[in-house]
């Protein structure tokens, strides 16, 4: 976790546990980190996130009750989801109980059946507080980890690739420019790594792997979202911003590679 510290981000995490169980009392099982502190790829300005399992979980009274706990003077804005411990040993798509997001500062419709997350706790959870993750029995999802994500592409990434990046790159400022292409370059990967491999991997991770998987001609944009991941710097933000084009069109070539590789099983070159 290269330029973080992890005393502070544990001490946040902490902190933040300790205000669920002072207003969840009894009814507040554990918090675990998950994403990018998880995979040890955290960087400035990273959304800390996570999974809060209860021993029951009451919308709408949660939301309200919850809600105000989330602020944090912290660089690591909060995000995750809320379980509740009996669903845990389910499969993510046959929960009992309502579960709950947190996200952009706001409660967000809980969208899909939540495989990658099941599938990070399962395999990444860092505990904050309540029980070590393998005691929760957290339900085995793998099996689904690829359909999940090929639909991910196909929901999320391709409208995406088509519409919301080329307006970006076209009129967003600057930083925006550099988000977007930094976004898609180093994310669709993520999802081919899933799809074809069953592995999660942080965002670099997957960038410094598509450098070997993919034709060389693409390094050039690969090298910049890296850079820019790891800087986040007005330098590295030019850097990538000029090569938006190149971006997304290497994004739309992972997507059509992972389409391959799950039906015909070709090479992705």
């Amino acid at each position: 976790m290269a330029g973080q510290n992890y005393a502070e981000i544990e001490a946040q995490a902490a902190r933040f546990a300790d205000r669920l169980s002072g207003a969840l009392g009894h009814r507040m099982i554990g918090l675990y980190l998950v994403g990018s502190f998880a995979l040890g790829d955290l960087r400035p300005g990273s959304d800390l996130d996570f999974v809060a399992v209860l021993a029951d979980v009451d919308r709408p009274a949660d939301e309200a009750l919850i809600g105000p706990l989330h602020t944090d003077d912290s660089e690591h804005p909060l995000e995750g989801f809320y379980i509740s411990a009996g669903d845990v040993g389910r499969h993510p798509a046959d929960s009992a109980s309502p579960r709950l997001h947190w996200l952009g500062g706001k409660w967000r419709e809980v969208a899909g059946a939540l495989i990658v997350e099941w599938e990070m706790l399962r395999r990444f959870g860092h505990r904050v507080q309540g029980p070590p993750v393998g005691d929760l029995a957290v339900f085995d999802a793998s099996a689904d980890l690829g359909a999940s994500s090929r639909r991910n592409l196909q929901v999320y990434w391709v409208p995406w690739i088509e519409r919301t990046g080329p307006w970006l790159m076209d009129h967003g400022s600057l930083r925006d420019q550099a988000w977007a292409a930094t976004w898609c370059v180093l994310g669709v990967p993520r999802l081919y790594f899933a799809i074809t491999d069953g592995e999660i991997v942080s965002k670099t991770e997957a960038g410094v792997r598509a450098r070997e998987m993919f034709d060389p001609k693409w390094c050039p944009v690969i090298d910049a979202a890296l850079d820019h991941r790891r800087r986040n710097d007005d330098e590295s933000a030019a850097r990538v911003a000029v090569l938006g084009a190149d971006a997304l069109a290497f994004s739309s070539h992972v997507v059509h590679a992972a389409d391959a590789r799950s039906q015909r099983h070709v090479s992705p070159s």
